[in-house]
């Protein structure tokens, strides 16, 4: 994973929050955790399921919208889809 948020983190150099926080998250789809599982976080990366991702990524932040944007533009250049 150090990899991954060193991409992120490279993307970001650019921009005007190069030092904005980067969370990194390790989602399993299609998994059965059982009732009672928790995510949990192995060495700063937070390993969940989809449900808790959405509420992670959607959770309030001191980015405002056009901060949000900028980012999401230099991640999508940066690291286009496979």
């Amino acid at each position: 994973m150090p990899r991954q948020v060193d991409a992120v983190r490279e993307a970001l150099a650019a921009t005007t929050l190069p030092d904005c926080r980067i969370t990194a998250a390790l989602c399993f789809v299609d998994s059965h955790w059982g009732i009672g599982a928790s995510p949990f976080v192995i060495n700063d990366v937070r390993v969940l399921w989809p449900k808790t991702l959405g509420k992670l990524v959607r959770s309030e932040g001191t980015l405002n919208r056009n901060q949000i944007i900028e980012l999401e533009r230099a991640l999508a250049l940066a690291l286009p889809a496979a």
